[in-house]
């Protein structure tokens, strides 16, 4: 089955928010945003909101996905932010592969300030033809080096028409930097703390993706049973719609019975979006 996407509902304080980042955006000014929360809350659908609203303003949107079994791999998230905008938009400009094989020779340590400087005006060149969107998702599993740029960039965009938005999953990283943590020490930065979904969201979700307006029980009970959880709530509403369950008090019955086979894959696969390190981290709180 594809995957099944949650439809963006209760949130309008963070919609509010990135409506602010894209118009500091549009004014021409720099802008720096860090979603944070739990897994599973939401944070990667708030950056594709971001995303799409800074493609709407003709911004050139680079993105990338930071992961546990990639972290070891030096500037591998910058490999995957500036290669593919560079080779279209600045085909001319900075040689990327060239300045990256200079700095495997400082191997696990931090880039050297030129490698790092480079990176940047590579950044800024781009930024002189159009507003430019940088979009990371999971830092907290960047490697070292990507995360140490991605930080020395920030303290020198100054006003210049880019945007740093990246999602973190709330706990600093047990090895590496903390990219998350310097950023929400920068002046400007935004952050975005989504909440776990109200039952107006849960009700809002199910008549969204059901297409039927459920009754006040059945919301109460979903809502419980995910903990408002928007990718627990997706495993779930994804069943019952497979299962053809009406959100009716009527059903209630019937949603328990999914729940308790949904559930704990819906939980198993949350947690399995976690590092080995934070997942021992949250076992002892």
């Amino acid at each position: 089955m594809a995957e099944f996407h949650v439809p963006l509902v209760d949130r309008e304080q963070e919609s509010k928010e990135f409506e602010l980042l894209l118009a500091e955006l549009g004014s021409g000014r720099s802008a720096v945003a860090v979603v944070d929360g739990r897994p599973g809350i939401g944070k990667t659908a708030i950056l594709d909101a971001l995303d799409r609203g800074a493609h709407s303003q003709g911004a050139a949107v680079l993105r990338a996905r930071c992961s546990a079994i990639e972290r070891d791999f030096p500037f591998g998230v910058v490999r995957q932010l500036l290669a593919p905008a560079l080779a279209v938009h600045d085909p001319d400009g900075m040689d990327l592969t060239g300045l990256l094989e200079e700095a495997s020779g400082f191997g696990g340590t931090p880039a050297a300030f030129d490698v790092l400087e480079g990176l940047c005006a590579s950044v800024l060149r781009l930024a002189e033809r159009q507003v430019v969107a940088l979009v990371v998702d999971d830092v907290q599993w960047a490697d070292e080096q990507s995360a140490s740029w991605l930080a020395f960039l920030a303290r020198r965009l100054g006003e210049v028409p880019v945007l740093l938005a990246v999602g973190s999953r709330g706990l600093a990283p047990t090895t590496g930097y903390d990219l998350a943590g310097e950023l929400m020490l920068h002046p400007a930065c935004r952050v975005i703390q989504p909440a776990a979904l109200t039952v107006v969201g849960v009700s809002q979700l199910l008549n969204d993706v059901l297409g039927d307006r459920p009754d006040d029980p059945f919301s109460t009970a979903c809502h419980a049973l995910s903990g408002g959880n928007p990718a627990v709530l997706a495993q779930l509403v994804r069943e019952l719609a497979r299962a053809g369950v009406a959100p009716h008090a009527a059903e209630l019955a019937g949603l328990a019975a999914i729940g308790s086979l949904v559930l704990p894959v819906a939980l198993r696969n949350v947690l399995r979006r976690e590092s080995p390190e934070v997942l021992q981290t949250r076992i002892r709180r």
